[in-house]
């Protein structure tokens, strides 16, 4: 079959082998069967393999039909995902090695999802040993705010309380209608009460 084309006719490949197994030719009628070492030629050797492993090692009615192989793909279906065969390659193989070789009778089932564990809850003594890590670790983790033995780090700072004065406390009725001069000689004598500090502003801010 092709590889991207699997609408199109299949492929045409022959190999010629020895009794020993030697291959001693080969050819596909794909692009890359011109070097006479496509994967076309890959797998029909792969199929030959097969079947003459299970023709010595076991006979058709000694064990269920593990020596059926899949048959070739001509369309390609949409399926969903909890029937999808996600079983590598290397396992499918793997498992098809081990029923020719008698090391086993059955062939696993097929792998459509990962298989669910249940861990295990961390113990009060593992979670302690966690938290003293990360504490150790300096970083200011939000989960060590809530912890008792780990809060009290993360308390503000304690800012002292400072009485201020509004600006309108400085004003003098007395100098209601007063000329100009008299007002700006007024205002430098009480200007400094006016001065805010850069701790002031901050503890406004």
């Amino acid at each position: 079959m092709h590889s991207q084309r699997l609408s199109e006719p299949p492929l045409t490949a022959w190999v010629i082998l020895k009794l020993s197994g030697e291959v001693s030719s080969a050819h596909c009628a794909c692009m890359a069967g011109v070097a006479e070492s496509c994967t076309h030629v890959g797998a029909l050797l792969f199929k030959v393999e097969a079947t003459v492993r299970c023709r010595e090692n076991a006979t058709v009615t000694e064990r269920p039909a593990y020596w059926m192989l899949p048959s070739n793909i001509k369309k390609v279906y949409p399926e969903v995902g909890h029937k999808i065969n996600y079983t590598s390659a290397a396992a499918t193989r793997k498992s098809l090695n081990s029923l020719l070789d008698g090391e086993t009778h059955t062939r696993p089932a097929l792998r459509t999802c990962c298989t669910k564990t249940t861990p295990q809850p961390p113990t009060p003594e593992e979670m302690a040993k966690f938290y003293s890590d990360l504490y150790n670790t300096g970083t200011r983790s939000a989960i060590l705010s809530v912890l008792p033995h780990y809060s009290e780090d993360f308390k503000d700072p304690i800012q002292p309380i400072r009485d201020f004065k509004f600006l309108t406390s400085v004003c003098n009725a007395s100098l209601d209608g007063s000329d100009f001069l008299t007002l700006q000689q007024h205002c430098q004598t009480i200007i400094s009460t006016a001065d805010v500090s850069e701790v002031q502003a901050t503890q406004i801010e």
